[in-house]
């Protein structure tokens, strides 16, 4: 049973790691796309994110009912029990093999973080960019007009120096 389990949590740990990895890379050209502002690709990247994190999702519920399972069996402290916990369980190559899961996951999940934080920021940037050129453009087009409402002209002011006014009658 021991052995069973163990190659149950392995099989789960391997596809979720390769999910992560995908996670991982698919982040990155996320950033790529967002600094090259190529946003016709953004959309299937999202979708790919969105794929991939309920993969995650179904993987980790898996590993956590096999963790569960070995906690029954094995007499573990926690009720849900952690990798560093299973791997103690067993020793020499199987429990380094736990341990480089456990290190693998935990940098890729760093990783995929930090790069996902700068993402947001960059997008939130460029949102504000967009917002505030957007702001500006309503203004300049909002501004007091050459002409008042009874038809007289009013005098010249900076603030509508340089806008574009028809010299037909």
């Amino acid at each position: 049973m021991k052995e069973q389990l163990f190659l149950e949590l392995e099989k789960n740990l391997n596809q979720l790691v390769r999910v992560y990895r995908l996670l991982f890379e698919t982040i990155r050209k996320e950033k790529a796309v967002l600094l090259t502002a190529d946003l016709q690709v953004l959309p299937e990247l999202n979708q790919a994110k969105e794929l991939m994190l309920k993969k995650i999702n179904e993987l980790e519920n898996k590993w956590m009912q096999v963790a569960v399972e070995m906690q029954k069996h094995f007499s573990l402290p926690s009720e849900t029990p952690r990798l560093l916990e299973i791997a103690e369980i067993y020793s020499g190559a199987k429990k380094e093999k736990l341990l480089r899961f456990r290190t693998v996951l935990n940098i890729l999940i760093q990783r995929t973080s930090s790069i996902n934080k700068q993402n947001d920021q960059l997008a939130t940037s460029a949102l504000s960019h967009i917002a505030g050129a957007m702001q500006a453009f309503t203004e300049t087009l909002n501004k007091k007009s050459n002409y008042e409402k009874k038809g007289k002209r009013s005098e010249s002011s900076q603030e509508t120096s340089g806008r574009l006014v028809s010299k037909e009658v």
